[in-house]
């Protein structure tokens, strides 16, 4: 079953197949990151140069976090489920799903 897991850290994973593992306090599962990352990097212009990363990686059979730190499981969106799937068959995210990322799950980083 296919579930999103938000973590008191502010991490949000879709998992597939969670296992409590009681021995080490975690959940154990094939997962992806939700996540879109935004980099500033000071430019030697006045101006800045902004790129973004997204999720690519598919974790199979790996901790996920421990289960101590579970904010909230719930059942994902659809755009949620879809780029699960789409990372497990190792597929390029779709501009659509690139911009639900942004909106959802922005971290800025600034590189000075």
């Amino acid at each position: 079953m296919i579930e999103t897991i938000q973590t008191t850290n502010g991490n949000t994973f879709v998992i597939n197949d969670a296992v409590i593992n009681q021995s080490i306090g975690a959940i154990i599962g094939d997962f992806v990151t939700l996540k879109a990352i935004k980099v500033i990097r000071k430019s030697d212009s006045k101006g800045h140069l902004i790129s973004y990363e997204y999720p690519t990686e598919f974790f199979s059979g790996k901790k996920v976090c421990k289960i101590s730190n579970i904010q909230s499981r719930r059942k994902p969106m659809d755009f949620e489920r879809e780029i699960f799937l789409r990372i497990s068959k190792k597929r390029l995210l779709t501009r659509d799903l690139k911009s639900k990322l942004r909106d959802n799950f922005l971290i800025v980083n600034k590189i000075e």
